[in-house]
């Protein structure tokens, strides 16, 4: 990633046919992530339950 922004280029007009692409691929990169995410907490929530259950018995 860029340490400063070197440019800002601004376009007027009414068609938004590269923004709705560039945010549909954001949205899939995040979509991705989460899911990404999901599968790391997942192994984490369920050391933390068997944990409680552990606990909860003594």
């Amino acid at each position: 990633m860029a340490d400063r922004i070197k440019g800002i280029t601004v376009e007027i007009g009414g068609d938004t046919t590269g923004l709705s692409k560039a945010l549909s691929g954001v949205n899939k990169e995040i979509r991705s992530t989460q899911s990404q995410l999901k599968d790391v907490n997942k192994p984490f929530f369920d050391l933390y339950f068997c944990i409680f259950l552990f606990f909860r018995r003594l």
